[in-house]
């Protein structure tokens, strides 16, 4: 491997962490690696979005004259690997995902653009999983046909 790959891999890791965090955060059919790299990627980018932010916001309120990322400047050179800035993003990112966490759980996306009229879905999963899900429903009413018999009862958990 080269040093430029070797820099990559250790700039990309607050997107990894990201991502593997997300995963874990919302209901999702297995990735593909090109969509765990995708996601890898927008996450890191994100990471290093925000801290660059957040410096030139305490630059602004402070008056202080703390330098922006370095990571901007240097992507082509190998041996620059700026170790500070990719922890701070790394501690970004656990904040980063835990928000689009829940901006996905919530289904805030489905809800504004329903709000706008720009789409009609509810969301990712299944209806069966959206009905099982709404705070609404207290209990269900399930009905065998085939023995003529009803069961009524609170809905613990469920399995699609």
């Amino acid at each position: 491997m080269s040093e430029l790959t070797i820099k990559l891999i250790i700039i990309l890791i607050p997107g990894a962490i990201a991502t593997l965090i997300f995963g874990k955060l919302v209901l999702h059919k297995e990735w593909s690696s090109f969509r765990f790299i995708l996601y890898s990627i927008l996450f890191g980018v994100f990471a290093y979005v925000i801290l660059q932010f957040a410096i030139n916001f305490l630059n602004l309120c402070t008056c202080a004259s703390i330098s922006g990322l370095t990571i901007w400047d240097n992507l082509t050179n190998a041996y620059s690997i700026p170790y500070l800035e990719v922890f701070f993003a790394t501690i970004v990112s656990f904040f980063l995902a835990f928000l689009m966490g829940l901006v996905e759980n919530q289904k805030w996306i489905s809800r504004f653009a329903k709000r706008l009229n720009i789409s009609y879905k509810y969301g990712g999963e299944n209806l069966f999983s959206r009905f099982l899900n709404d705070k609404k429903i207290d209990y269900v009413y399930l009905r065998d046909i085939k023995n003529n018999l009803t069961y009524h009862g609170w809905i613990k958990s469920f399995s699609e």
